[in-house]
């Protein structure tokens, strides 16, 4: 039998609950889009407002540790989609946005940490880029690791 996904993007899960139809007893595998900035309205972003080397050194650790509890507490498998498409040239957390690739592996090992720190082992860890194009930042040194990255 196939799961069921669900993608859930931005702040969403620790301000407003993460809840699939049936939730993790339905057998539903929801995959979290976490970008790591603040929507505004009309499809405007605070692309500052959480920046990869706070991440990295703790600054919003205690933002991280809300979301490392309400996906542990969710129960079921979550797939988180972390700061993705980091070699594009659209978002902060990229090496066009002003992110160095050592900036954002250790933001992304900072927050990987944080999450085994509080016991959410049921979290996988997506990581994702997007097709190498021109403009596009190498792929290999944004990568977090084996040990960081599920799928």
């Amino acid at each position: 039998m196939e799961k069921a996904s669900m993608t859930v993007a931005g702040e969403a899960c620790p301000r407003f609950g993460l809840s699939t139809p049936g939730g993790p007893d339905a057998g539903a595998e929801p995959i979290v889009t976490w970008e790591p900035w603040r929507a505004l309205d009309d499809g405007e972003y605070d692309r500052s407002a959480y920046p990869m080397d706070e991440i990295a050194a703790g600054v919003h650790d205690d933002y991280l540790y809300r979301w490392a509890d309400e996906l542990r507490t969710w129960g079921g498998t979550v797939y988180l989609r972390f700061a993705h498409e980091p070699n594009g040239d659209w978002y902060p957390w990229s090496p066009a946005g002003g992110t160095g690739p050592e900036t954002y592996v250790a933001a992304w090992q900072h927050i990987h940490d944080l999450f085994t720190l509080k016991q959410a082992h049921n979290v996988k860890w997506i990581w994702t880029v997007n097709v190498p194009h021109e403009g596009s930042s190498p792929i290999g040194p944004l990568y977090p690791g084996d040990d960081y990255v599920d799928v």
